[in-house]
């Protein structure tokens, strides 16, 4: 393999993270028409706030109920996010019941950022992510549920970029095995659309990982194709093995601090 062609061996270690993005895609494509599409019902209860997004900063706590927005009474989950999503940069008046039935007024202004559904320029966000209730889901025609596949994995990428962008939202988000774990068992009880939804995403996450320039990884190989294709030539073997434990030693490090984030940090 060492032998081979620098532009063989750059295909044949970027086969991993692509395999890993062409089965998270088909997976999510072929959900509707398998096991169904999951339709769930969005609450206007929050069960998330992100650190440091609006939300946060106006003083919304996970548990809020929003039951007004500028005065105007929100009936479901749905209704708030695209009360939201239609104020980018406008500040609101957003009334909550906390869960011992207090009800208090808060004002924010919602950051704005792209539509992954393409119908605005740009949708307000506030850093928060509703309760979702559970609901059957729902099989569609092969032909839909490409189209769902197609529109969840823009959404997951668009997603990933803000997350990886946003130092605050990447440590918030960040999970390892226990985090893994969790989230099965959850998908396990909930059935089989919630276990291949899963499954598509952490086949994704898994080929966004190994990109990461990070020696031990694909992009760390990747990245080391690169420097020998701007030197000219290879890196020795002494190189390559201190290269290669430094990898080993940031890994350890990154696999200790997501363990111990899991365990006492949610």
């Amino acid at each position: 393999f060492n032998n081979r062609p620098i532009y063989q061996r750059f295909w044949v270690i970027l086969g991993g993270p692509l395999f890993s993005f062409l089965f998270g895609w088909l997976a999510l494509c072929l959900l509707g028409a398998t096991f169904g599409i999951p339709e769930p019902r969005v609450s206007t209860v929050i069960e998330q706030v992100v650190p440091n997004r609006p939300a946060a900063v106006a003083g919304l706590k996970a548990g809020d109920k929003v039951i007004s927005i500028n005065d105007k009474p929100i009936n479901n989950g749905n209704e708030m996010i695209e009360t939201l999503h239609d104020s980018p940069n406008k500040p609101l008046t957003i009334s909550v019941r906390d869960a011992r039935g207090t009800v208090r007024t808060v004002n924010v202004t919602p950051d704005s950022g792209p539509d992954p559904e393409g119908k605005r320029p740009q949708i307000g966000l506030i850093g928060i992510r509703p309760t979702i209730e559970p609901s059957d889901p729902k099989r569609v025609s092969l032909s839909e549920s490409f189209e769902y596949g197609n529109r969840f994995t823009g959404f997951w990428f668009i997603q990933m970029g803000r997350v990886l962008s946003t130092p605050k939202e990447l440590g918030a988000s960040v999970g390892g095995p226990v985090a893994i774990l969790k989230q099965s068992n959850n998908a396990s009880r909930e059935g089989g659309s919630s276990i291949v939804s899963l499954l598509g995403q952490l086949s994704l996450s898994l080929g966004l990982f190994n990109l990461f320039p990070i020696p031990i990884l694909d992009g760390g190989h990747l990245a080391l194709m690169a420097l020998e294709k701007a030197r000219g030539r290879k890196l020795t073997a002494e190189q390559t093995n201190r290269v290669f434990t430094v990898g080993f030693i940031l890994m350890a490090s990154l696999f200790v601090v997501i363990l111990f984030k899991d365990i006492f940090g949610r």
